[in-house]
């Protein structure tokens, strides 16, 4: 006779026990208000190696043959899909809320339930990454609480070195304990507005000082609840980095809350340009982006571009070609804390070289990059979003994607800068072995020979067919540059899968 499967009959009779009140001998009272749960000490001992130690007869009522366990730091609904495990093999988390999956591990590692460990891991870093970024510090809270939870941890450890700025940014962030937060107020590649992450400290302050000792509103006159809180982080806080706007609106109300000369030392700092303060001035944070010619806000800039959200600047120029725009809905760009890609800086013409040579020795089959260029003697950036790839053949490539901008340096204004998207999308991108990255045919915008040489061809940049607004003028169409970089754009998102937190 053939082998046969039955498992799956076994499972669903196993199932049917947990209904049977009868026979069950031990009582289980989960939460706080202690829900009970009634269950058979015989498969519990055989499915868990916490119920194992648990169901001893010290722990036994002898007489009767009943026990009595309490878990009152598990939910109800967590424990019922445990039991259901445990009687019958198997889970289904489609139909689950995510955080209740989150628990359910937790609860696994606390029943020693290592078979589910990587099951689950595997299943949220998969499938609900977006809400573990969302929830980041409960997500390294239980990450942290079992060594089985490798996954997990690696995920975590990623974007606490990466992507700091998450935290501040999360949903659960007010849970974040006092030392985590002070580790990150210490952290010099924040890519946030000092303003922006006072703010932030302000919320977590106001959310971990007990209910009696809150203001009610942020112009209160005494603070000493949210001062006591906030003691050890206030020292961490570049607060000479504010802007003076941002000082009167959201440092000023909590003047009582700051040391008398720190206070006395910005208050002065902002009224005269120069007043050197007596108070240690720590640096300004540097941001994530590795780039000689912009900065992180302009990172953030370019990164709305990339996702169209380029609403705003719709009145500001002229026969635009915006698909995928709806102009009745406002649509604003990416804060820094909100940018959902990182730029990996691949070349920079100082270093590499500015030849094309050198270009396609390192961006060649690296997908999508941002190009930036200064220009030599002037404030002008010149930049260009590949969302394809490079090579070294001679061939056009497609895409409706890309697009060509203008900026000054330091100026993130979009108003102030020039946003050109494609618009013959077959000639947008042109790949040459003798050409650095090149846009549009005839050419919007291109780095031919050795473009940092004034002997050389250099870069050309005007009218194109290819692209709706000429960056430079016809006056002004050849010109070199003094730098130049490369960056691979990443979403932040795939950093993280989870066959990537695997052994890292």
């Amino acid at each position: 006779m053939p082998s046969a499967d039955f498992l799956t009959c076994m499972s669903r009779d196993f199932t049917k026990l947990l209904d049977n009140q009868d026979e069950c001998n031990v009582t289980i009272k989960v939460g706080l208000r202690g829900k009970t749960f009634r269950a058979h000490s015989i498969i519990l001992r055989a499915r868990s190696p916490y119920f194992q130690k648990v169901l001893n007869k010290r722990n036994a009522d002898v007489t009767l043959n009943k026990w009595l366990i309490k878990l009152p730091n598990l939910s109800p609904e967590v424990f019922e899909l445990i039991l259901r495990y445990i009687y019958g093999g198997s889970i289904v988390f489609e139909t689950v809320d995510t955080r209740v999956v989150l628990d359910f591990l937790a609860a696994a590692g606390l029943l020693r339930l290592e078979d589910l460990y990587d099951h689950i891991q595997a299943y949220l870093l998969d499938e609900k990454s977006d809400w573990l970024r969302d929830h980041i510090v409960t997500t390294s809270q239980i990450a942290e609480q079992n060594i089985g939870f490798k996954k997990l941890r690696n995920f975590c450890k990623r974007i606490k070195e990466r992507e700091p700025d998450l935290y501040f940014n999360c949903t659960d962030f007010t849970l974040i304990d006092e030392k985590s937060l002070i580790r990150l107020l210490q952290r010099d590649d924040l890519g946030m507005e000092e303003a922006e992450i006072w703010d932030r400290v302000i919320k977590w302050g106001t959310a971990n000082t007990p209910q009696q000792a809150r203001v009610r509103r942020a112009s209160g006159p005494d603070l000493p609840g949210i001062e006591k809180t906030l003691h050890k982080c206030i020292p961490h806080i570049r607060f000479f980095h504010i802007s003076a706007a941002d000082f009167r609106m959201k440092v000023s109300p909590y003047k009582s809350i700051l040391p008398v000369t720190l206070y006395s030392d910005l208050f002065q700092f902002h009224s005269d340009p120069k007043y050197k303060p007596v108070t240690k001035m720590l640096e300004a944070r540097h941001g994530a982006i590795e780039s000689e010619i912009i900065d992180k806000k302009q990172a953030a800039l370019i990164s709305s571009w990339i996702d169209r959200r380029d609403g705003a600047y719709i009145e500001t120029m002229t026969d635009v070609n915006l698909p995928n725009i709806n102009s009745s809905t406002p649509i604003v760009p990416y804060k820094v804390s909100e940018c959902p890609y990182e730029f990996q800086l691949i070349l920079r013409g100082s270093q590499a070289g500015f030849t094309a040579k050198a270009f396609h020795e390192r961006c060649d089959n690296k997908g999508p990059t941002v190009v930036l260029m200064k220009v030599r003697d002037s404030t002008e950036i010149l930049g260009a979003y590949n969302p394809l790839h490079w090579e070294s053949n001679l061939v056009d490539l497609a895409t409706t994607e890309s697009f060509l901008f203008s900026m000054r340096e330091k100026d993130d204004n979009p108003r102030h800068a020039i946003l050109s998207r494609v618009k013959s999308p077959k000639h947008a991108i042109v790949c040459a072995p003798d050409n650095g990255p090149t846009f549009g045919a005839p050419y919007a915008l291109a780095m031919r020979d050795n473009f940092n040489d004034p002997d050389k061809t250099g870069c050309c940049g005007g009218t194109s067919a290819s692209y709706n607004v000429a960056l430079r003028s016809t006056e002004e169409r050849y010109f070199w540059v003094d730098e130049y970089e490369v960056f691979k754009v990443v979403r932040r998102s795939e950093f993280y899968s989870s066959s990537e937190c695997v052994g890292k």
